[in-house]
């Protein structure tokens, strides 16, 4: 099967439900944070499991990098971005990008995914 997934888009609002969601997922290895603090930017990775996650009923991560360039906080409008970059086979590159509610590029990096044919 072929797919043609040129750009995937999220929207999400960061809460404090989705730190504490993410501080219990790495088991108190990055410590809680409140509106005076920064949410812990890898958090936006799990936004990206996410998307992935409604576009593809299965997949498996091979590789994936990711450069953190600002911090993002609790009620930032977090816009994500997958950009479908290569494909060969069943195996699909994507660019990644993130940006809060000003514009600003928060993320930036790359992910490849293997993709079953029996989707």
């Amino acid at each position: 099967m072929e797919f043609n997934y040129k750009n995937l888009t999220s929207i999400h609002i960061i809460t404090k439900h989705d730190i504490k969601v993410f501080n219990r997922f790495n088991k108190g290895i990055i410590s809680c944070c409140d509106n005076r603090q920064t949410a812990p930017t890898t958090m936006i990775t799990l936004l990206f499991y996410k998307l992935f996650s409604k576009t593809f009923p299965r997949f498996e991560y091979l590789e994936q990098k990711f450069e953190f360039l600002k911090p993002v906080f609790p009620k930032d409008i977090i816009t994500i971005q997958a950009l479908n970059s290569e494909h060969k086979n069943n195996t699909y590159e994507f660019i990644t990008l993130a940006f809060n509610h000003w514009g600003e590029k928060v993320l930036r990096g790359s992910v490849k995914l293997f993709i079953p044919e029996e989707i």
